[in-house]
C-alpha cells in the first residue's frame, strides 16, 4: 500500500510538472524544487544510461513521473491555453508569487550558501541569461520564424527547437516555453499536444480510428518529444554534474534564473480597454478593478510556494 501510494504521489507531481511545462514563464525545474525532487529528478535522468546498478530504482521514480506529466500536458494543454489567453495579466502574476515564493526553497537545497565574489558572478550570469531569453523571444515575435514539421527540413527544425526546450525545463528560471515562443512554434504544439484528446473518439458510440487517429499531428508530437526528451538527458546530466562539484555555485546560477524570471513573466501584452490604467513598468494596462485580483493571485502563488518550500519533505531526495 505504501508503494502504491508512492508511486500516485510521484504521477501527480509529475502531472503538475507537465502542466507547468506548458505555461510561459514558469519552468517545470521551479516546480521540481517546490516538490523536493529536483536533484533526484536530474540525478535520476542524468544517470539513467550510465549508472546501470541503479537503474531499478531510476525507472521506478521516471516511468511514473513521465505518465504523470504526459497526462498533465494532454489533458490540460486546451485549458491552460484558455486561461492564459482570457486572463494573461492575473495569470503571470499568479506565477511570479510562485517563482519569488521559490527563492527561499533555492537557498536551502545545500547547507553552504554564503555570498562570494564568484557566486554573486553566477548569479549575474544567470539573471543575464534569462534577459536575453526574453528579449529574444521579443524578437522572434516580430520575425515570425515557422516551420512545417511534415517537411525534412520542418521536423529537424522542429527536433532541434524542443533539444533546447527539454534542456531548458529542467532548468530552474528557464522555460521550454521560452524556447517554442522563441522559434515560433510554440501555437503548433499546443494544438499537437491538444490534438492528441481526438483520440477519445476511438471509444465514442461509432467512433471512426481513422479519422481520430488522422486528426492528431504526428510531425509535431514526434519531434517535440524526441527532442524534448534528449534535451533533458542531456541537460539534466550537466546540471547533475554541476550540482555534485560546485553545488553552490550552481544554486547561486540558478537562483539568478529564479529572480530573473520575474522579468520573464512581466506581462507584456498591451492593454486595449481605455478605461484602464497603465501598470508600470511596460505598455500594458489593467482595470482599477482587477488590481484587487493580481494582488490577491500573486499572494496566493507566493503563499503556496512559501508553504510548500518550509515543509522538510521539500528537501531535496537524494
Amino acid at each position: 500500500m505504501k508503494q502504491f501510494l508512492r508511486y500516485l504521489i510521484l504521477v501527480l507531481k509529475g502531472i503538475v510538472y507537465g502542466v507547468t511545462n506548458l505555461l510561459p514563464g514558469i519552468g517545470g525545474g521551479l516546480i521540481l524544487i517546490i516538490l523536493g525532487i529536483y536533484q533526484q529528478f536530474v540525478n535520476s535522468v542524468g544517470n539513467f544510461f550510465l549508472d546501470l546498478k541503479n537503474w531499478r530504482k531510476n525507472l521506478a521514480f521516471l516511468v511514473p513521473m513521465l505518465v504523470g506529466a504526459a497526462i498533465g500536458m494532454v489533458v490540460f494543454a486546451k485549458s491552460v491555453t484558455f486561461v492564459m489567453e482570457k486572463y494573461t495579466v492575473i495569470s503571470m502574476f499568479f506565477f511570479m508569487g510562485l517563482v519569488i515564493g521559490t527563492i527561499p526553497s533555492v537557498r536551502k537545497q545545500t547547507q553552504d550558501m554564503r555570498l562570494t565574489f564568484k557566486r554573486a558572478i553566477a548569479m549575474l550570469v544567470g539573471v543575464l541569461v534569462v534577459v536575453l531569453f526574453k528579449y529574444a523571444e521579443r524578437q522572434s515575435f516580430q520575425a515570425g520564424w515557422s516551420a512545417d514539421a511534415k517537411s525534412l527540413g520542418g521536423f529537424l527544425y522542429y527536433f532541434v527547437c524542443n533539444l533546447l526546450a527539454g534542456g531548458a525545463s529542467v532548468t530552474p528560471g528557464m522555460d521550454g516555453s521560452y524556447i517554442w515562443m522563441l522559434t515560433g512554434i510554440f501555437a503548433p504544439v499546443m494544438e499537437a499536444i491538444s490534438s492528441v484528446t481526438e483520440l477519445k473518439t476511438i471509444f465514442s458510440a461509432g467512433g471512426n480510428m481513422g479519422a481520430a487517429f488522422g486528426s492528431v499531428h504526428w510531425a509535431v508530437l514526434l519531434a517535440t518529444g524526441f527532442g524534448a526528451v534528449i534535451g533533458i538527458i542531456f541537460f539534466s546530466k550537466l546540471i547533475d554534474i554541476a550540482l555534485k562539484k560546485k553545488p553552490s555555485g550552481t544554486y547561486y546560477f540558478i537562483l539568478g534564473l529564479v529572480v530573473a524570471s520575474v522579468y520573464g513573466l512581466w506581462p507584456t501584452t498591451p492593454g486595449v480597454a481605455e478605461t484602464s490604467a497603465p501598470l508600470w513598468p511596460v505598455g500594458i494596462a489593467v482595470k482599477p478593478m482587477d488590481v484587487a485580483l493580481i494582488v490577491l493571485f500573486f499572494a496566493i502563488g507566493l503563499a503556496i510556494t512559501l508553504f510548500a518550500g518550509s515543509r522538510p519533505e521539500s528537501r531535496q531526495e537524494v
